[in-house]
């Protein structure tokens, strides 16, 4: 390759290169900003979706732009949980739509 002869491995019992380097550390206030996304993201897929995702989908927007992973997944979980309530409300209105039609004629 480029002529050096490889590495030798380290010793047993040698630390090894270590965990992957860490962002710097996130602040109390994006910490909070994340756990709130993911849990009205949480909420928003079981309750209310449509009150409670936008609100997770701010905060974990929020948060995750500030460095936290916690934060993506309650934006996450609030667009599926907006996306799951549409789709929800339009087979309502369909099926409605349908027993309204049924009855009139």
């Amino acid at each position: 390759m480029n002529g050096e002869a490889p590495a030798a491995p380290a010793p047993p019992g040698a630390p090894g290169p270590g965990p992957a380097p860490q962002g710097p550390p996130l602040s109390d206030a994006t910490r909070t900003m994340a756990v709130l996304a993911l849990v009205f993201g949480l909420l928003a897929l079981f309750l209310f979706g449509i009150l409670f995702g936008p609100v997770a989908i701010v905060l974990g927007a929020l948060a995750g732009s500030r460095g936290s992973r916690m934060g993506w997944w309650g934006m996450g979980l609030g667009i599926a949980a907006v996306t799951f309530s549409l789709a929800a409300c339009g087979i309502a209105m369909a099926s409605c739509g349908a027993a309204l039609d049924s009855l009139a004629g």
